[in-house]
C-alpha cells in the first residue's frame, strides 16, 4: 500500500494557471460554486491568483443565491471586470442593412432580427446567443486574453510558490462551463471554444468543457435545444473544420477540430442516483471543477488525462470522437458553516437566559 501511495504522489502533476468561462445562467451559477469552494479553502479569491473568471450572459440580472449568507454572497460576487453583458442591440438597423454585415448575413435567419433587441436573456433561441457573441466579439476576445495574461503572470506564479509552496507549471487550462439547453450558452459555446483555440495557438494549454445536458430541466424546448447543440458539437468534434468570420474580415478563418481536448457531458442521473434539483447538479459540477485545479486529486487526475491524451484525440471504429466523458462525485462533508451557526445560536441563547436570570452569580459576572 505504501509503494502504491508513493507512486500516486510521484504521478501528481504541478498545478497550472486556469481560466474559467461561464456562459449563460447555468455557467455563471456553476462558477459561483467554484468561487465558494475557493473561499472556503483559501479564505479569499486573491489567495489563488492563478485562477481567473469570466462570465458571459445576455441577461443582465444579478445572480442571488438564496442559501448563502450576505457576507459570503459579497465575497463570491463577480466583479465588473469578470462579467460581460453580451447585449444584442441595434437589430432594426442590422436588419435593414444586413448586407453590410456579410459575416452575420451568411448564417443568420432574418426572422431572428425581427425579435428585437435582447437585454434579459436569449429566450432559449440559439441564434440569438450566437448573434450576441458576434456583436460582442471584440470585448470577449480582449477580456479572455487579458485574463490569460493575468493568471499566467510570473508574479502570481512566484506568489503560489512562496505562500502555498505550490509549483505552477507552464501553460494554461481553459474551462468552458455552460448548459446545452438555453439560448445563450448553447448558441455561443462552439464559437467561444474555437476562439479560445485560435488565441492560444503556440501556447501550452488544455481546453476542457463542462456541458450540462437537458435532463435536469426537463422541458420539450430544452431537449430540442440540447439535441441541436449536441449535433453541432459532434459534427465539429469529428473531421469537419469550423469556418467563421467573427468580424467583417473578408477572409474566412478555418479552424480544425476538435473544439475541446476533453468534454464532460453532465446529466442529472446515472444508474445509482438521480438529481431532481438543478442546484444539486450545479454544486456537484462546481466541486469537480474546483478539484481540477485546487486539490491533489485534481493534479493526479490531470496526470491520468496526460496518459490517455492520445486515445482521447482519436476516434472509435465508427469514426466517432473519443474525447467525451462524464463525471460523478461523492464526498463526506463536515457541515462547518451549519455547525458554527448552530453553536453561535446556542451560545446566544445561553447568554440571553443568563442575563434574564433573577440572581446572576457575581463571580460569573466578573468572568
Amino acid at each position: 500500500m505504501k509503494d502504491s501511495a508513493q507512486e500516486a504522489r510521484a504521478q501528481v502533476r504541478p498545478l497550472r494557471a486556469s481560466v474559467l468561462i461561464g456562459l449563460g445562467g447555468t455557467g455563471k451559477r456553476i462558477l459561483t460554486e467554484v468561487r465558494k469552494r475557493i473561499i472556503e479553502t483559501y479564505d479569499s479569491l486573491d489567495r489563488l491568483p492563478i485562477v481567473g473568471f469570466l462570465t458571459i450572459d445576455t441577461d443582465q440580472e444579478k445572480l442571488i443565491l438564496g442559501e448563502v449568507d450576505d457576507l459570503l454572497q459579497q465575497k463570491i460576487a463577480f466583479s465588473p471586470s469578470e462579467e460581460i453583458h453580451a447585449t444584442v442591440t441595434g437589430t432594426h438597423k442590422l436588419k435593414s442593412e444586413i448586407r453590410s454585415y456579410p459575416h452575420i448575413h451568411e448564417w443568420i435567419d432574418p426572422r431572428i432580427l425581427e425579435l428585437g433587441d435582447v437585454q434579459f436573456g436569449a429566450k432559449g433561441i440559439r441564434a440569438l446567443g450566437r448573434l450576441a457573441f458576434f456583436l460582442n466579439y471584440p470585448r470577449i476576445r480582449k477580456a479572455f486574453n487579458d485574463l490569460v495574461n493575468r493568471v499566467s503572470d510570473l508574479g502570481n506564479i512566484k506568489y503560489m510558490a512562496k505562500t502555498h509552496g505550490v509549483q505552477v507549471e507552464k501553460g494554461v487550462n481553459v474551462f468552458t462551463v455552460s448548459s446545452l439547453c438555453g439560448g445563450t450558452g448553447s448558441g455561443m459555446f462552439l464559437d467561444l471554444a474555437f476562439m479560445v483555440k485560435q488565441e492560444l495557438v503556440g501556447q501550452e494549454h488544455t481546453r476542457l468543457a463542462y456541458l450540462v445536458m437537458p435532463g435536469i430541466f426537463g422541458t420539450d424546448l430544452t431537449h430540442a435545444t440540447g439535441y441541436a447543440a449536441l449535433r453541432e458539437l459532434n459534427h465539429y468534434s469529428m473531421f469537419h473544420d469550423f469556418e467563421v468570420r467573427w468580424e467583417g474580415d473578408p477572409k474566412v478563418t478555418v479552424l480544425q477540430p476538435p473544439p475541446f481536448d476533453y468534454c464532460y457531458l453532465i446529466n442529472n442521473r446515472n444508474s445509482k442516483v438521480t438529481f431532481s434539483r438543478p442546484n444539486d447538479l450545479f454544486e456537484m459540477a462546481g466541486h469537480d471543477i474546483f478539484l481540477e485545479f485546487a486539490h491533489e486529486f485534481g493534479q493526479y487526475k490531470a496526470s491520468l488525462k496526460d496518459n490517455t491524451g492520445a486515445q482521447a484525440a482519436s476516434t472509435d471504429k465508427l469514426g466517432a470522437p473519443l474525447n467525451y466523458m462524464s463525471m460523478g462525485l461523492a464526498s463526506i462533508c463536515f457541515p462547518r458553516d451549519r455547525v458554527i451557526s448552530a453553536c453561535a445560536h446556542r451560545l446566544a441563547g445561553a447568554a440571553v437566559d443568563w442575563w434574564l436570570s433573577v440572581s446572576p452569580d457575581t463571580d460569573k459576572v466578573r468572568e
